[in-house]
């Protein structure tokens, strides 16, 4: 908005063009009325700021103008100020304070380009201080461990400074990622965690990010089990059941569900132990698992005994198994 001739020239001017019937052409080609002051192109770099604020250029071009103002409807350190503008590019730089509220802060500057004879003309623009990025207080589930039957959690976080939140799964959970309004600073969600597929234990991460008008912050976790199944055995055999003299070579063969390790021992009486030292372990799951086992030569009178016995383990726990096959070696 802007006034190009103050009152008093605005009387002056009805006044003369009331004589112009008694003046020459010339002298009313003369008087015409002169131009008054024009501002444009008020810009500022950067036009919005972090929530820390800082600096910012405020420049703009003029015509018909002495001096230019810089103003602001909010108190800026430096401001109000007056500076030269009779080059038409009149620019001042500024501190801008930093944001602590929850919203976003616009700050309006003016440039007003003043001419002859109080005649002025003035633009306006916002900076726009943006508040602090969302953040998170707290996340959690209702559960942080599950029976290998799974089940139904919540989970459920505190927020400030957000409005949009994002839940996010890994594994992948149905029903995840979700996006949810969390304006009035929580945000909670019901899924369901599917049984264990097996003996090992399955772990859910959860995550949770919050956006708002100052951008997201870190995202935080929360995990949860869902235990592994209990592992069982239905068959542990030693092939072959007689070994001659000389020794040789037993494979023990365990079929077992929902495991993760399957370890092995022996029992012996006779004249000497074949096996001579601990046997070992090995992973298995689900299925049937071999592993062998060398019995040296016999060098006594009697035969020896060999009672095999196996430990089946999981994260659902462990069990051993009921059978325990027996292998005979010969007398040497």
């Amino acid at each position: 908005m802007g006034h190009r001739l103050p009152a008093a020239l605005a009387v002056a001017a009805i006044a003369v063009s009331s004589l112009v019937v008694v003046e020459s052409a010339a002298v009313a080609q003369g008087r015409t009325a002169r131009s008054g002051p024009t501002v444009s192109h008020f810009r500022a770099t950067p036009a919005q700021l972090k929530f820390a604020g800082g600096r910012v250029r405020l420049t703009g071009r003029t015509t018909g103008a002495t001096k230019c103002e810089f103003t602001s409807g909010s108190a800026i350190k430096g401001l109000p100020v007056t500076v030269a503008c009779a080059d038409g590019h009149p620019f001042v730089t500024v501190s801008v304070p930093a944001n602590h509220g929850s919203g976003v802060h616009s700050i309006s500057f003016q440039l007003t380009a003043e001419g002859t004879h109080g005649a002025y003309e003035e633009e306006g623009l916002f900076v726009h201080v943006l508040p602090r990025p969302a953040s998170i207080i707290s996340f959690s589930a209702s559960a942080g461990t599950l029976t290998s039957a799974g089940g139904r959690i919540t989970l459920t976080g505190k927020v400030q400074r957000a409005l949009q939140c994002v839940i996010t799964s890994s594994p992948r959970v149905a029903g995840l990622p979700v996006s949810l309004p969390c304006a009035h600073g929580k945000v909670a969600k019901a899924v369901t965690l599917p049984a264990a597929p097996g003996g090992s234990t399955v772990t859910y991460d959860f995550a949770l990010a919050a956006a708002g008008l100052g951008g997201g912050g870190p995202t935080v976790e929360t995990t949860v089990n869902v235990t592994g199944k209990a592992p069982s055995v239905s068959r542990f055999t030693a092939t072959p059941s007689k070994l001659p003299r000389r020794g040789g070579t037993v494979v023990l063969t365990i079929t077992v569900a929902n495991a993760s390790e399957c370890g092995f021992g022996y029992d012996w009486n006779g004249g000497s132990d074949p096996i001579n030292g601990s046997l070992g372990t090995i992973a298995c799951t689900s299925g049937t698992f071999k592993y062998k086992v060398s019995f040296a030569r016999n060098t006594t009178p009697s035969a020896d005994a060999v009672t095999f016995e196996a430990l089946v383990t999981s994260d659902g726990g462990d069990i051993d198994a009921p059978q325990e096959p027996t292998v005979v070696e010969a007398a040497g």
